[in-house]
């Protein structure tokens, strides 16, 4: 496990022959851990990867016909508001067909958890709190180096608006409508995202 609690067997796995053999026995889709596109933030939470190993494995990828969705992590340890637009801008041009990204907060006992708390950048061991007094209002903390929860939020709604608000998503997307079924669960995704993209945080 990494510092961000990612398990780290196969980093490094994904070559043009592992590729096309999982094409081959049917895949469609590959989910991969972008997290961050700064060298020195996926070094800062030991990663295991590189932008270059990244870029590569997705044009692979995309090259055997396989979609990708990129998973990425906005307010990263050590990711300053200059990183956190370099990350947007190399997850705009990476081949990726969709991502999916979260606001990152560090999970218990990890290493990242444990030095917030020895620095006092996280102010109580607030996960041992719940473990031991469970409530249902219960909220876990940010990485709070850089942002407010706040800006965080208004990070994350600002990448999902400039990677799927642009139009050569959209033309793709559309071009993928086949029949009135899959017109109504486009319709439903757009909403989905416009209410994601839209609406501030409860308590903002």
């Amino acid at each position: 496990i990494d510092a961000v609690g990612n398990p780290t067997a196969a980093r490094d796995q994904i070559d043009a022959d592992v590729l096309q053999a999982a094409a081959g026995a049917g895949c469609t889709r590959i989910h991969y851990g972008v997290e961050s596109g700064v060298p020195s933030v996926l070094e800062r939470i030991g990663k295991g990867t590189n932008v270059d190993m990244v870029e590569k494995a997705i044009r692979l990828t995309r090259e055997r016909g396989i979609e990708v969705s990129s998973n990425v992590m906005i307010g990263l340890p050590g990711e300053s508001p200059e990183q956190t637009e370099q990350t947007i801008r190399f997850i705009l041009k990476i081949p990726t067909n969709y991502i999916q990204a979260a606001v990152f907060m560090p999970y218990p006992a990890t290493p990242l958890y444990m030095e917030g708390l020895k620095t006092g950048l996280l102010k109580t061991d607030y996960w041992r709190e719940f473990a031991m007094y469970p409530s249902e209002n219960f909220h876990p903390s940010v990485w709070p180096e850089f942002y407010t929860e706040a800006q965080l939020y208004d990070k994350l709604r600002e990448l999902y608006r400039r990677f799927y608000l642009r139009l050569s998503f959209v033309i793709m997307y559309l071009g993928r409508i086949k029949n009135p079924g899959a017109l109504l669960q486009a319709f439903r995704n757009g909403c989905t995202l416009l209410s994601v993209v839209m609406k501030r945080r409860t308590g903002q």
